[in-house]
């Protein structure tokens, strides 16, 4: 890559820059060449206390961060890279950590007393673990997928399998120390045990016997939707002890059972939503579980029986452990971004430990001075954070329980539209199905405080506002394109366009122009001072559209490659194309930068996630970059001064990239010299 004097002085201004911000646990992880701040520490995958109950350890979506129970304070396990962590284990003394990459064929070992590898453990082709713990005596670990089992010797790195022949297996739990293995079949959950010893399954686990009458009512009515739903199976645990095995299924009900007969002891009713963890506490006589519906709920597992619910998590409950110390602590991980502590005796929450883990980053925009960047999480929150010191800056802001349907920020990001509803996660049977409520409002809201300004009674589809904070547009399936204007709050105008559930909207920079475009739809735009269409009839259907800043270019992405049209006063007009049979053509996300210059969109390098860079003048892509992001890149956009790039990620995180520096790396020599 090429270098110049300005990389120089980028060192030095970035030392300065981080100075604060490298104090900070959530921007201490490794940087991409060129970033400058990593704000967000990715979505929480698992979660674990060490031994002794002082230390939790969370694996993310880009690493390991290791915090102190007592004071919240937290440290980064020095990985080599950015990855994303799939499971993680204390070994009985607390001195190793054993984190799973995904993806990745091996497993690093940890020496947390001095945070230096210890060691790598290669993971056979095939023999990716889904669960992983040490034994009893710390000399091996023990992995397990739903090929087998696989058993590593932690002095030697030597490794053994033993095989499940029967492998339409895909729910797995092991025992504290791997001495009993469950496992599952996710479609017709059914449950056995495994011995890898004898290389054999168990018996299936047998339900609980049906009533006289309520095998008459089943035979006669046919099997009712719950009993196709209750045989989903989407988790399983077993007790410390061996002696319980707790199911959740599709009809979100707990099934435990008794692991030395296969018989189901009774059925835990009050989840209305998916349940996504199940946990035991440490010796075994309270189970809790976690799931769509936000609540934790509490069960006494001798008396098959609800003690509590835990409330307080805005979206779904991600991992849960119970403190190996003390049985009236729980820790839980939400897809909010929080790790809070509960008091189980007090049935109330003790503190929030840990933020700033949001999962799925959709889209983001800087306040008008630069100081501040939102961003909309999947799960329907908005969060803020502070560009220098890259810590949250304000309480998120709840808009929607669990997601949203579409949004969007002003310019400035002192407004925020979005229309969802309160959604439902349940099993219908074959698949996960999310059912939106019956909210047929879209929301304006003001920032930073989050206000509700507006409410417009229209279902929406796809919803923008304009650079200039005065029209709301927004597709409303049935009546077309909708225009309101946002201060009087009065509908303004719009035009009847054909159904589609992928249409989006787009406002030209100054707001005088606005264009539709989507998958399987024609591209149209509008001229909004004159409230006329000004779509050429030769312009092809878009997947994704940009006007350029200075209002001059509109850019239209589509299967053949990448157009550029000029903005006349009353019509477009096409003047080049700048990339031919673009790839891939579903990619939906061009953006220029601030000077006109250069077009910039999303690609995958491999497994990981890039940024493409066209220039404009010369016609034809000048570079690629590893973003540095574990996952898609969602949102890309600049600082009002255009010397900051932004990109955010369904891995929870924000990039923030010098845009100079960057530019002048992937650049190539010739094109600068012209």
């Amino acid at each position: 890559m090429k270098r110049n004097y300005f990389y120089l002085l980028f060192s030095f201004l970035l030392i300065a820059f981080t100075t604060n911000i490298n104090a900070q646990v959530n921007t201490s992880i490794e940087l991409p060449e060129g970033a400058i701040a990593r704000l967000g520490k990715g979505g929480i995958n698992a979660m674990q206390f060490s031994p002794d109950g002082t230390q939790l350890a969370i694996g993310t979506s880009i690493g390991v961060w290791l915090y102190d129970v007592e004071d919240g304070n937290g440290k980064v396990l020095p990985l080599e890279s950015v990855r994303y962590i799939n499971a993680l284990v204390y070994s009985s003394n607390g001195k190793i950590l054993a984190v799973h990459v995904a993806l990745d064929k091996f497993i690093l070992l940890w020496n947390l007393e001095t945070l230096t590898k210890l060691s790598v453990l290669k993971i056979p082709e095939n023999y990716s673990p889904a669960e992983i713990v040490f034994s009893e005596d710390n000399k091996n670990l023990i992995g397990l997928n739903m090929n087998g089992m696989i058993a590593w010797n932690i002095g030697t790195g030597v490794s053994s399998i033993k095989e499940i022949k029967d492998r339409n297996w895909s729910v797995l739990a092991l025992e504290k120390y791997g001495r009993t293995f469950v496992i599952g079949d996710m479609r017709n959950g059914k449950i056995r045990q495994w011995n890898p010893d004898t290389e054999s399954l168990g018996l299936v686990y047998r339900e609980k016997q049906q009533s006289g009458f309520e095998r008459f009512l089943s035979e006669l009515f046919g099997r009712r939707q719950d009993d196709i739903k209750g045989m989903y199976l989407n988790v399983i645990a077993l007790s410390p002890d061996g002696k319980t095995v707790a199911s959740a299924h599709g009809d979100n009900k707990i099934r435990l059972w008794n692991t030395s007969t296969g018989v189901q002891r009774i059925d835990l009713k009050g989840h209305t939503q998916l349940i996504n963890v199940i946990i035991f506490s440490k010796d075994s006589t309270m189970l809790a579980s976690g799931g769509e519906d936000s609540n934790i709920m509490l069960w006494d597992v001798h008396k098959g029986r609800k003690r509590g619910t835990l409330t307080g998590h805005q979206g779904n409950i991600k991992t849960l452990a119970f403190s190996p110390t003390d049985n009236n602590i729980l820790a839980s991980g939400g897809a909010d971004g929080t790790v809070r502590l509960w008091n189980i005796k007090k049935r109330k929450e003790q503190s929030v430990i840990v933020t700033g883990h949001p999962e799925s980053v959709e889209a983001i925009a800087f306040n008008s001075d630069n100081t501040t960047i939102y961003s909309a999480i999947s799960n329907g929150t908005i969060q803020s954070w502070n560009v220098q010191t890259g810590e949250e800056k304000y309480s998120p802001i709840v808009v929607q329980k669990n997601m949203f349907y579409d949004f969007d920020f002003s310019k400035d990001a002192s407004l925020f539209a979005s229309h969802g509803a309160d959604s439902t996660v349940y099993w219908d049977g074959y698949y996960s199905v999310i059912e939106w409520g019956n909210d047929k409002k879209t929301k304006l809201l003001s920032l930073p405080t989050g206000d509700v300004l507006a409410t417009f009674p229209q279902y929406a589809l796809a919803v923008t506002v304009s650079p200039d904070n005065t029209i709301l547009a927004a597709d409303t399936r049935l009546k077309g394109v909708q225009l309101w204007n946002i201060k009087t709050k009065k509908k303004m105008f719009g035009w009847i366009v054909a159904n589609s559930v992928s249409r989006k909207l787009v406002f030209s920079n100054d707001s005088k122009l606005l264009a539709a475009y989507g998958y399987g739809i024609p591209t149209q735009v509008w001229n909004v001072r004159t409230k006329r269409e000004i779509t050429p009839s030769e312009i092809k259907e878009a997947s994704v559209i940009a006007f350029s800043p200075d209002k001059s270019k509109i850019a239209l992405k589509h299967s053949d490659g990448i157009d550029m049209w000029m903005i006349t006063t009353k019509k477009l007009q096409k003047s080049e194309t700048i990339s031919k049979k673009d790839y891939p053509i579903n990619d939906g996300l061009i953006i220029f930068c601030i000077d006109g210059k250069y077009l910039l969109g999303r690609t995958r390098i491999g497994p990981q996630s890039g940024i493409r860079v066209w220039d404009i003048h010369n016609k034809r892509e000048i570079g690629t970059f590893l973003s540095g992001h574990t996952s898609v890149i969602e949102t890309l956009t600049f600082s009002h001064d255009g010397k900051i790039l932004a990109s955010g990620s369904l891995d929870g995180t924000i990039l923030l990239w010098d845009w100079e520096t960057l530019i002048s790396d992937i650049i190539p020599s010739e094109v600068i010299n012209k």
